[in-house]
């Protein structure tokens, strides 16, 4: 009897988990020797599938998940006999920390990476740069930076709000920098934070933005101490091979502030698709962190041993100073603020206004601010069901000071930056008893609901009280301040704590394996990440989808005020017959510009002549292919905008 290629003793043998994802590697890294017998059987067809590398891709990616399933769900008897057990320090009685994990000395040098940026005002372009701002304080300029991804213009049209695009990314940095001074009274912090950029590109039907090339890659070693990986497992799914975080890096620590589970179920096969995202979420966090904090407890297990439950975020200052401002007699009426997606809250509060005006006889009021894809829909319930719901669009939270009840029902919340927003600004917020709003219930005009009882009375009592002023214990700990303090604790690590066990080690290498090249590929486009799959470097020459010289010059030339180099890049390229439409991957540019992993002509490059004329005409002043890294001069680095000089278009190459 043969199972997977495996005789009857081989499959009687598994008993447990790890033993099935060990048999089932086996198999696909040594697969057995080819016998087709027939190959018109079914048993021939079967055979050729088992030797297909996607089949095989698929089967270690299968095992590994077991493997991942198996090693955090069964707990290490022996663990105590390891000396895991923390070690205490006999000076003061407290468990002794390890010297990486403290954040809090100035000579830190401090990278932030994150997954969105500014204009677009979604929590993981805001919070990760107030979190860089602050850790900032204190420390000589240019010790903490932050990583944001770069996109294109467009996907700027796509993601940022109001139709604003930049052309190149010193635009985009000088907007965060005038954001941070002006509208968060950071002046000087935005003066000491440096801000620098990787190349990503936004997948529509995911919402999301993901890194193309290898972000690690982009850091110097020399400066790579403490990491702080916003939406760890978010970074990492997609990731193109390279060197691991935990390697570079003394110290990683993973902050996960989105509930990607209960999204995942939203869309086209989302029950199947969560359950698997549950173990990859784990092998990213466990692979490439020391330590994850949480936001709060609504979120999956990560990495047991190394993982905690934090609230890391503040408010900015704004919205207390709005708070001792604002009179809660001066205040009046309800409103939601918040993306326009049916799981941010929508789905709940519609049917449950419905169930408070048949309970009382009438609706009340409420305005709903914000913008996203399932507005218009949203839009024809709250029209069919008559509820007395006015929609303002998408506006700064900070501006809505008037209003007295914040509303949001929502349970796939992790931490809703809104509502702490809310109670600073002094209103009363009517939130579900979730795990998600565990911290916001010690408040005093913390209202909780569990269930359109409960919700209805909470709201028809809240609009007829005047909220209570914030306490000094409630306003410290919606700071900054307080956030920060919060986040450096949470980031330590005691002696004796297996922070990076075998275990993950393992998974960090298998991780970096599958990820490779044309199997990593398949498995991108396999897993959904068609629009950044293409991460394999080219070939020596002979490879199928070769990166061109418009590929090389485009992007950077559309920035031009004139075209000049776009228009010139494209002729060129019509003349020589080169494809123009392969989607870019890096592998060529001009001396001083990085469109994508690196800044130059790879020693691998194709080798075509009118190709490195042409790279070298746009971006190589004198024409010559750059076969090193961007020019120190370049400034920001990493952006894949033109940083150094652009040659004239037809000079000498």
């Amino acid at each position: 009897m043969v199972v997977f290629g495996l005789d009857y003793h081989a499959a009687a043998s598994i008993r447990t988990p790890s033993s099935i994802g060990t048999i089932l590697s086996t198999f696909a890294l040594s697969p057995p020797q080819p016998d087709f017998g027939n190959i018109s059987s079914g048993r021939g067809r079967r055979r050729r599938l088992m030797l297909q590398p996607t089949f095989r891709t698929l089967l270690v990616l299968i095992s590994l998940v077991v493997a991942v399933s198996a090693s955090t769900l069964t707990p290490d008897p022996l663990a105590p006999l390891r000396g895991l057990a923390p070690k205490r320090d006999d000076r003061n009685g407290q468990d002794a920390v390890l010297p990486e994990s403290d954040l809090s000395s100035p000579d830190r040098k401090i990278w932030i990476i994150t997954t969105a940026s500014l204009p677009w005002m979604t929590g993981t372009a805001v919070n990760p740069l107030l979190r860089a701002a602050y850790l900032s304080r204190g420390r000589p300029a240019g010790k903490v930076t932050l990583v944001v991804p770069w996109l294109d213009e467009d996907d700027q049209k796509v993601v940022y709000p109001h139709g604003k695009t930049f052309r190149r990314p010193e635009d985009q940095e000088r907007y965060i920098r005038e954001w941070l001074g002006h509208r968060a009274g950071l002046g000087a912090e935005a003066k000491n934070l440096r801000i620098q950029f990787y190349s990503g590109r936004y997948h529509p039907e995911l919402g999301s933005i993901f890194s193309v090339g290898d972000v690690p890659a982009l850091i110097p070693d020399e400066d790579a101490d403490v990491l702080i990986l916003e939406e760890p497992e978010h970074l990492n799914w997609y990731r193109a091979p390279g060197v691991p975080w935990t390697r570079k890096f003394r110290h990683v620590v993973g902050i996960c502030h989105t509930n990607y589970l209960v999204y995942s179920k939203s869309i086209q096969g989302g029950s199947m698709k969560s359950a698997f995202l549950f173990f990859m979420n784990q092998w990213m966090c466990r692979a490439y962190c020391h330590k994850v904090i949480k936001l709060s407890g609504a979120l999956q297990r990560f990495a047991p041993g190394k993982e905690e439950v934090e609230n890391v975020h503040g408010v900015r200052r704004e919205f207390l100073e709005a708070g001792a401002s604002v009179r809660g007699s001066e205040m009046e009426g309800a409103y939601f603020i918040g993306k326009m997606l049916w799981p941010k809250g929508m789905d709940r509060l519609i049917p449950m206004m419905v169930y408070a005006r048949e309970r009382d006889g009438r609706s009340f009021k409420m305005d709903v601010y914000g913008s996203g894809p399932d507005e218009e829909e949203i839009k024809r319930k709250v029209t069919a069901r008559s509820l007395d719901i006015t929609f303002h669009g998408a506006v700064d939270h900070a501006q809505l000071t008037h209003y007295k009840v914040f509303i949001n029902p929502s349970i796939s919340e992790v931490l809703c930056t809104t509502v702490a927003e809310a109670l600073a600004m002094g209103k009363f917020v009517i939130i579900a008893a979730h795990p998600s709003n565990e911290f916001f219930m010690r408040f005093t005009n913390c209202l909780t609901f569990r269930n359109k009882e409960e919700f209805a009375t909470q709201v028809l009592w809240a609009l007829a009280h005047v909220p209570a002023p914030l306490s000094a214990e409630e306003r410290e700990s919606l700071t900054w301040e307080a956030a920060t303090r919060r986040l450096l604790k949470a980031s330590l690590v005691t002696v004796g704590t297996d922070s990076h066990s075998k275990v993950d080690k393992a998974l960090e290498k298998a991780h970096t394996w599958v990820s490779k090249g044309e199997r990593g590929d398949r498995l991108r486009r396999i897993a959904g990440g068609d629009i950044i799959a293409d991460e394999a470097p080219p070939g020596p020459r002979h490879y199928a989808n070769p990166p061109t010289a418009y590929e090389c010059m485009a992007e950077a030339g559309a920035r031009d005020a004139e075209g000049r180099l776009a228009r010139a890049a494209e002729a060129a390229v019509a003349a020589a017959g080169m494809h123009s439409k392969v989607p870019w991957r890096g592998a060529h540019a001009g001396q001083g510009v990085g469109l994508g992993r690196k800044a130059s002509v790879p020693s691998e490059c194709c080798g075509d002549r009118d190709c490195q004329a042409l790279a070298g005409a746009g971006f190589g002043g004198a024409g010559k292919p750059s076969t090193g890294a961007p020019p120190a001069s370049s400034s920001p680095p990493f952006t894949g905008a033109v940083t150094g000089s652009r040659g004239a278009v037809g000079g000498k190459s």
